[in-house]
């Protein structure tokens, strides 16, 4: 007897549409390859569909980045779905809480080859060439925010070769995310599905390995805290097994790096920054660096109290002409353990007052910075901050506060 097999691709988060306002500063030329990227990802993903001729494509969820989806936005994605249509592609989709079936859109419609899940669980048969059928499971957002336990409505139909199940949501302990229609593992495992092509979460994670549960991670990098290569899964489902293979999709990528600055004076600092962007070229790719110095031993290094904006306008200079681009956004620093005894502040004082920092409370870190969240312009743009942003913001003012009261 013949072995039953099906391959697809299975992407989630594309979040095309998203605004880079913020990022105005960065060279003209990476500029407009970040403000494009999404794009050019979701292409990269369709040539692979086309190339490896897969049996249908799995999107799980926030395809678009806002609920008022733009116009480009809507346009290239049906570009996309028709080049997949004319290779007899099926492409099965589902809306999360980023691009909700009730927010505003422009009213493009797709080709006949994309089926969209609706509001309640429902479920999709795709039959192959040779008779192999599966039985596809999902559902999409109706409003923004989805809190019930849809898991509950994936039941698994008596007929079918391989089962496949949809689902944007949250997995139990994940706190990066909104937390819309919770599941849990046990969840996932007693559906009996061969498959779970999840979506929401942005960092590329095998939830189980059997049955296979799989965040792909976002299609496209689009802010510092989504770092590494970003792309899809291709799978491969069979009577014995589940094969699955991560793609690069991401045109440019986000990446954080520690360099060790004790003992360093600001040239062999600048020198040897430059030096880590030598070495991340040659892999040959564009990439927007974070920069972390670690100062945990320093002492008198001349650079320790300087302008950290000065520092980086030395590694930017040029970075512009150069292919690929390693461009470095931005400059942190791990301060040191101890300070000098001789500094014009004694050190029992500055640790008084870093303690008092550190010890802020949540309650008045919100009041500290309530004024922007209520700010018309600046909610725009910001979400609400975890214990580690938190953390880091505090760690930064400590930087500044030590900088201050330490100059000569």
């Amino acid at each position: 007897m013949k072995m039953k097999n099906i391959t697809f691709i299975h992407a989630a988060d594309l979040h095309l549409g998203g605004m880079f306002s913020g990022f105005r500063h960065l060279p003209d030329p990476l500029f407009e390859k970040l403000i494009t990227s999404s794009y050019k990802a979701l292409k990269n993903l369709v040539q692979t569909a086309i190339k490896e001729k897969v049996n249908f494509v799995l999107l799980a969820g926030d395809i678009y980045d806002v609920d008022q989806r733009s116009l480009k936005a809507q346009i290239q994605f049906q570009k996309a779905m028709e080049e997949l249509n004319k290779a007899e592609i099926p492409v099965y989709l589902i809306h999360g809480n980023h691009d909700f079936l009730e927010g505003k859109y422009f009213n493009l419609s797709l080709p006949p080859n994309v089926h969209v899940f609706g509001e309640e669980v429902e479920v999709e048969e795709y039959r192959k060439n040779d008779g192999t059928t599966v039985m596809l499971y999902g559902f999409s957002y109706e409003k923004r925010h989805v809190r019930a336990r849809m898991i509950d409505g994936y039941i698994k139909q008596t007929v079918g070769d391989f089962h496949i199940g949809l689902l944007h949501g949250n997995l139990e302990g994940e706190t990066a995310h909104g937390n819309y229609a919770p599941f849990t593992k046990k969840d996932l495992l007693e559906k009996g599905f061969d498959y779970w092509a999840l979506g929401h979460i942005h960092k590329r994670m095998v939830v189980l390995d059997n049955p296979a549960a799989v965040y792909p991670g976002c299609l496209q990098g689009r802010n510092k805290k989504e770092t590494g290569e970003k792309g899809f899964y291709l799978i491969e489902l069979s009577d014995v097994g589940t094969k699955m293979e991560f793609r690069p999709a991401s045109v440019l990528d986000w990446q954080e790096e520690i360099v060790d600055a004790s003992g360093l004076e600001m040239s062999e600092l600048v020198r040897r920054l430059n030096e880590r962007k030598e070495y991340l070229r040659a892999e040959g790719k564009d990439l927007l660096l974070e920069i972390t110095l670690d100062a945990a031993d320093a002492k008198e290094e001349d650079w320790l109290y300087s302008d950290l904006d000065e520092i980086l306008e030395a590694v930017q200079e040029g970075e512009e002409t150069e292919a690929p681009m390693i461009w470095i956004h931005s400059i942190k620093v791990r301060p040191p353990v101890w300070l000098e005894e001789d500094k014009q502040v004694s050190v029992s004082f500055l640790a008084e007052l870093l303690d008092v920092s550190s010890s802020i409370r949540i309650e008045q870190y919100e009041d500290f910075t309530a004024p922007l969240f209520i700010h018309p312009t600046a909610r725009r743009y910001l979400q609400g901050w975890n214990q580690e942003t938190r953390q880091e913001i505090i760690l930064e003012a400590n930087m500044e506060l030590m900088k201050r009261l330490n100059r000569k």
